[in-house]
């Protein structure tokens, strides 16, 4: 049994490590797709851990997640008053289709991708 313990440090680590890369993956995505006007909508997704931040203060999605840690949520808002219009009712050109729910579709080929890189 000792041996099985000291293996679960290791694989917690490689877990996280997998989960930050694919949110980051999945958070940058969502702002490459975001349509630019002015470039308010695609500056305001702000990532955190665990709350929905409607701040629209933007962030670093990499950096929020290099401190997660297992059983934390890592979030990505964006509480510009138009966002729904422009995910969900096609009102741009740019992202004809939205951004953050294609993105989010995308998730288990970023976590794959994850996992190859992880090795």
């Amino acid at each position: 049994m000792a041996i099985l313990s000291s293996l679960i440090p290791i694989y917690q680590t490689r877990m996280i490590d997998i989960v930050r890369h694919a949110y980051v993956a999945t958070c940058n995505n969502t702002q490459r797709r975001t349509p630019v006007d002015i470039g308010d909508l695609q500056k305001a997704w702000t990532p955190d851990i665990n709350r929905l931040n409607t701040s629209n203060a933007g962030g670093d999605a990499s950096e929020v997640a290099g401190r997660a840690q297992i059983g934390d949520v890592l979030t990505y808002t964006n509480a510009k008053d138009y966002v729904g219009v422009i995910e969900y009712e096609g009102h741009s050109d740019q992202a004809p289709n939205g951004m953050r729910d294609i993105s989010i579709a995308e998730w288990d080929d970023n976590v794959r991708e994850a996992i190859r890189i992880a090795g």
